[in-house]
């Protein structure tokens, strides 16, 4: 594999990747009020709708907005533990955010779908497919865990007290597993329509 395919292929990748990670937040932010109803998140926490929107509107605004730089929400209390992970998740997002700027300006520069081959794109197809059976044979539960195990080496700051940060319970583990389920579905079309493009790109 040259250097050429290599650098270029990386780009590809890390912006796919990149994108399809925004595309979930923005999803998940959007689709938020659907959420509430479908697991019934009134009845359940005895709060209004209004309620629990002010607060996930607080914590995506915190997460996804440079500018906003502290996590105080409207109605409930945090400790230290649950604002240092929610810092921590702030910073991933924003990392996401500046390696989408940076690949979206590489794809334009190098145009890595000239050189790449059919190959490179089944690579990356694969790979999450692999990710999704490991799942599914392990429970979402035990992927989960392990999935913040390696995100977040040595914190356990992730291990919420419902009785010390409550915006947990407004975060059921549900809405994770949609929002793997989805960031997993665009990545694969992402690469599975460049795989159709590279394919007819060799047969000509």
């Amino acid at each position: 594999m040259n250097r050429r395919i290599l650098g270029t292929g990386l780009v590809l990748v890390f912006w796919g990747l990149s994108a399809s990670i925004l595309l979930t937040i923005l999803a998940f932010d959007l689709s938020y009020p659907l959420f509430i109803e479908a697991w019934d998140l009134p009845g359940t926490l005895g709060w209004t709708a209004e309620r629990l929107l002010r607060q996930v509107d607080v914590l995506m605004d915190y997460l996804t907005l440079p500018w906003v730089t502290e996590l105080k929400f409207p109605d409930l209390p945090s400790s230290e533990s649950g604002l240092y992970h929610f810092f921590v998740v702030k910073l991933l997002f924003h990392f996401c955010q500046l390696v989408f700027l940076g690949t979206s300006i590489g794809m334009l520069i190098s145009k890595p779908w000239r050189w790449l081959p059919s190959s490179w794109y089944r690579t990356w197809i694969l790979l999450p497919l692999g990710l999704a059976f490991l799942a599914a044979l392990v429970g979402f539960d035990q992927f989960f865990i392990w999935f913040h195990q390696v995100l977040f080496p040595g914190d356990s700051s992730w291990l919420f007290d419902p009785a010390k940060d409550p915006i947990i319970l407004l975060l059921p583990q549900d809405a994770f597993m949609l929002a793997f389920v989805f960031c997993g579905i665009l990545y694969e079309l992402y690469f599975l329509s460049w795989y159709i493009y590279a394919k007819r790109k060799e047969r000509r």
